[in-house]
């Protein structure tokens, strides 16, 4: 697989150029942090939205309430493994901007047990939900795309809801 490029298929077959777009960070776009009373994290800029980079809700490591936008931006991707390895993160709940999953972003949450991806949301990257043992239940209904090993080792996943606009699995 190659690491930098722009657009990929899938871009092209579900009209966004928000999927799996690499070709930002490479090129020098600056990380910024951002922080509140409550909830600390990293992004950069990509395209006309912010790519979550990583997130903390305050001490809590079992929660995280992700806002829609980041300074007027919104937030429209997940980067690659963003919270992978949050081995506590039983909770997450996504900005409704969100449109796209990095890979392994979610990979080993052993904790999460229920995702719901927005309707916006429309790509799931390699291996995002890889190794989360405790998901039952996993809802996203706006999903074109979902690659390869997305669930994998996912042992009491039980439901899964999806539309007819998944294309690919």
């Amino acid at each position: 697989r190659h690491q930098l490029y722009l657009w990929c298929i899938s871009d092209i077959a579900f009209g966004t150029s928000y999927t799996k777009s690499k070709a930002l960070s490479p090129l020098g776009l600056k990380k910024k942090l951002i922080s509140t009373s409550n909830y600390m994290g990293e992004y950069s800029g990509f395209f006309a939205g912010v790519n979550l980079l990583w997130a903390q809700q305050g001490f809590d490591n079992t929660k995280i309430i992700l806002p829609n936008a980041i300074k007027d931006k919104f937030i429209v991707r997940i980067d690659d493994e963003a919270f992978a390895n949050k081995s506590q993160l039983k909770l997450i709940i996504l900005g409704t901007r969100v449109r796209a999953i990095g890979d392994k972003a979610f990979y080993k949450c052993t904790n999460l047990d229920y995702m719901e991806l927005p309707k916006k949301c429309c790509y799931i990257g390699y291996s995002s939900f890889e190794g989360c043992n405790n998901l039952t239940r996993v809802t996203m209904l706006g999903v074109g795309h979902i690659s390869e090993n997305a669930f994998k080792d996912c042992k009491n996943l039980k439901q899964v809801m999806l539309s007819e606009k998944c294309a690919t699995i």
